[in-house]
């Protein structure tokens, strides 16, 4: 009998067993009550003599929350009186719910009661096997229910749902215009800022859109309007550093930003280059 109860030595085959053994040991430490003590009170019960009215019967003295049976309301109770009733035999960890209890268990044990259906893997906790079961499907468990379409982390698919309801969350202060992603309104505010990221190498004036660059370049300088390899008319405000394509400039701004779209759909840690995502 591998499984042995640190407090009174008796042992047992079973993990489950040993558990359900010390949480008996855990209600005996949570009551301390002698024989001549009358029970605690915790809330008006309904007299047995009258009807049982329906609803919510038990009702909490300290805050009014009422509840159907009388387990729930000891159950709640336990949030005003901060009683940690269940205990660790391993680590002496305490705590209010037998199921924040169990789970803790498993740290010591290293049980991983949660079977994925389609590999077999086992996980100790069933967030961790929702997560997992995720890779099964793609890693695409956000579904846009306007069109169809799957998102493999909450931020995308956020964003891509602003498309479909209007939702612009990102106002600018100079002019209260909204946005539906933050890069959109960093572009926007240089415009105010007259520090677009199309800046003429001529004159050093800039411009917030390409067409207003070109149109600058051919009237005043003279210029094709289609800018050319060695053109970097994608200037960053911040530090200056210039650019020949609009996605290497979006992809520097998230530098300054601290904006990090792509997210991993195992642990959701963030990156800012896709290709930061695909090696980790």
């Amino acid at each position: 009998k591998p499984f042995r109860c640190l407090h009174c030595g008796k042992s047992f085959n079973v993990s489950s067993n040993l558990y359900r053994h010390q949480r008996a040991h855990a209600a005996e430490r949570a009551c301390p009550r002698s024989e001549s003590s009358p029970p605690p009170v915790l809330a008006t019960a309904p007299n047995p003599t009258t009807p049982r009215p329906r609803g919510l019967p038990y009702k909490c003295e300290e805050c009014g929350k009422s509840f159907r049976r009388n387990t729930e309301l000891v159950t709640h109770q336990r949030l005003h009186t901060g009683r940690l009733p269940f205990q660790c035999a391993h680590c002496g960890k305490s705590f209010s719910w037998s199921s924040h209890f169990d789970r803790h268990q498993r740290i010591h044990t290293g049980e991983k009661p949660y079977q994925c259906p389609e590999c077999g893997k086992c996980f100790s906790r069933s967030s961790h096997l929702y997560r997992h079961q995720r890779t099964h499907a793609g890693g695409r468990s956000y579904i846009c229910t306007y069109c169809g379409r799957s998102f493999n982390s909450t931020l995308h698919f956020d964003r891509h749902q602003r498309t479909h309801t209007g939702l612009r969350p990102y106002k600018c202060t100079l002019c209260g215009k909204g946005f539906g992603d933050g890069l959109a309104l960093v572009k926007h505010q240089r415009l105010h800022l007259g520090d677009g990221p199309f800046h003429c190498e001529e004159c050093g004036k800039s411009f917030g859109a390409r067409a207003q660059y070109a149109r600058h370049r051919r009237s005043l300088h003279g210029a094709a309007a289609a800018s050319t390899g060695s053109e970097k008319p994608y200037r960053c405000g911040d530090c200056g550093k210039s650019f020949s394509w609009s996605s290497h400039w979006e992809r520097h701004q998230r530098i300054h930003t601290g904006e990090r779209p792509y997210q991993c759909g195992d642990c959701g840690k963030c990156f800012g280059r896709t290709s930061h995502l695909y090696r980790h």
